[in-house]
């Protein structure tokens, strides 16, 4: 039986995206950011946020994507109906849940740093970039065998 209902975290918002920007912003802004700016993709379309933190005598810089086409794809393929029908609203709605879903992400990593249960460098830290551009993340991924080897299975 095909599935109705869409069951996305955030599937059901309204807020648009600026508002979500807006939003992750003063959440950045509270956290100690001194510079926040939109990245923009090959089709003019919102694909994430930079932002600087300084920590110290070091300020870090992060790059927050976000990955529309996943969510894209998930809310087409619930369609009972030629997805084709729906493109433009099935997009718009995914980048509406997208940020949504960045917003809160950000709000919950926050509340972590403000209990004093995580640093904002771990919680950001695959978001964190270097010189190039690249995250640590990426970096990560393309080393991932020489920087973490067998492992021991151990725990924190």
């Amino acid at each position: 039986m095909p599935r109705t209902k869409l069951d996305i975290f955030m599937g059901t918002t309204a807020a648009p995206v600026h508002q979500s920007m807006g939003e992750i912003t003063r959440v950045l802004v509270k956290a100690g950011a001194t510079s926040i700016s939109t990245v923009y993709g090959g089709r003019g379309e919102i694909t994430g946020m930079n932002f600087v933190i300084p920590m110290g005598k070091t300020a870090y810089p992060y790059v927050l994507p976000v990955r529309v086409e996943a969510l894209y794809q998930k809310i087409n393929g619930i369609r009972v109906r030629r997805a084709s029908d729906h493109e433009e609203e099935d997009r718009k709605r995914a980048e509406r849940i997208a940020w949504r879903q960045l917003l809160r992400w950000v709000e919950a990593q926050m509340a972590l740093v403000d209990t004093g249960m995580v640093e904002v460098k771990e919680v950001f830290l695959p978001y964190c970039v270097d010189r190039n551009g690249k995250s640590f993340f990426q970096i990560f991924i393309e080393n991932e065998k020489k920087m973490l080897g067998a492992g021991t299975g151990g725990g924190i």
